[in-house]
Order: structure tokens, then sequence, then C-alpha cells
């Protein structure tokens, strides 16, 4: 069991409908065939531009697979990201 099948049904169809906008193009790109690495990559992203109004495909590269593999939530991954850039939440 990962992040994506720890969430409710219909919060796993809404991150799935979000991929198809404009918004979640770039985690759809990042993500591949994998939907729930997408899924997870737009959680991060929104979380990031809820709090510090911008995207994380605005941060230099990261190791988000990685993150993912290991099973971080996006939040904890953000908290990460943001302290490799010198930032906080």
């Amino acid at each position: 069991m990962g992040w994506f099948s720890d969430l409710p049904e219909d919060e796993q169809q809404r991150l799935i409908r979000l991929l198809d906008e404009p918004g979640g193009a770039d985690a759809s790109k990042a993500g591949g065939d994998d939907i729930e690495y997408a899924c997870w990559l737009l959680a991060v992203d929104r979380l990031c531009q809820e709090r510090h109004e911008a995207s994380i495909f605005d941060l230099r590269d990261m190791t988000w697979p990685a993150w993912y593999e290991d099973g971080l939530v996006p939040s904890e991954a953000l908290v990460l990201a943001l302290e490799e850039e010198g930032l906080t939440l």
C-alpha cells in the first residue's frame, strides 16, 4: 500500500482528473506511464504553489522518484525539496 492507494477513491479520481487540466500537465509528463507517481507529483506541486506561489517544476532537479519510492508523502517531499533550495514552509 502506498500514498495513492491510501487516499479515498474520490480523491484518487479528483487527482487523476486534474492531471488532464493545464495545471497538471507537468506532473502528467514527469510521471510518464505511472499514474500514481504523476498524482503524487501533482500533490507536491499543489502544496508548493499554495505555500510559495511557485511550482516544484521551477525548482532545480530534485530526487522526486527516490522520495516517492521511499514512501514519502507529498508534504514530506516538499519539505526536503525546499530545504535543498534553502527555503522553508
